[in-house]
This record gives C-alpha cells, structure tokens and sequence, in this order.
C-alpha cells in the first residue's frame, strides 16, 4: 500500500513510497509539483487537460495510467520536480529504496553510482 508522506517531505526526504505505479505517483507528483511551482502546474495542466483531470479528481482507469500522455507526463513530473529540488538536493528515487521518491541530499547517493559521462 502506498503512503504519501504529508508535509514531512517540504523540506526534503520522501514524499511517497511502497510503490512505482503510475496511479500512484501521479497524483502525488501533480499535488508537490503544484505546491512548489503553481505556474508549472498549470503548464502541464494545458498539455495534458484530459490526463490532468483525471490526476486531480484520482479516476484513473487501469488504461490511462500506462497510455502514452501518463508515461509522458510522468517523465515531465520528474524533470520538473527536479528543477524544484532544494540547492544539494535532487528529485527521485532513495538510493537505497527504489520505491520511495522524494527529495534526497546529492551526497547520499554513492560516488560509484553516479552516471558516467563521456
């Protein structure tokens, strides 16, 4: 069962966990997103209406949550989020937990991790 983590993640640390499913993680990432930066929100709002409204009122069917506009507005979710971390933080899964997203201090993620670029 998913726990959505209340105000406890405004600083940092997690906001929802105990799930990767796109039902889930939209509806938390939409009402974060909307807290941190209401304009953004309300960009994603715009290109994805249908989708949006189906986020804000949790009436998903199975469908909608693996068609092609969830997958995308989840991919915009998390850039957006992560333009939203606090300075040393970034947006995403623990590195420990792969179920639990938030906000995590840089340093905690392992230095042998880190993608290698070219």
């Amino acid at each position: 069962m998913p726990m959505i983590h209340g105000d406890t993640y405004s600083e940092g640390g997690s906001l929802i966990s105990g799930t990767t499913r796109s039902r889930d993680l939209l509806p938390a990432f939409f009402a974060e997103l909307l807290e941190r930066n209401p304009d953004s929100a309300l960009d994603l709002e715009r290109k994805y209406p249908q989708l949006v409204e189906r986020i804000q009122y949790n009436k998903f069917e199975y469908w909608a949550t693996y068609s092609y506009d969830a997958q995308a507005c989840l991919i915009e979710l998390f850039n957006r989020l992560a333009d939203c971390a606090p300075p040393g933080d970034y947006f995403g899964a623990h590195p420990n937990n792969p179920t639990d997203y938030g906000y995590w201090p840089i340093e905690d993620w392992p230095i042998e991790d880190w993608p290698i670029e070219d």
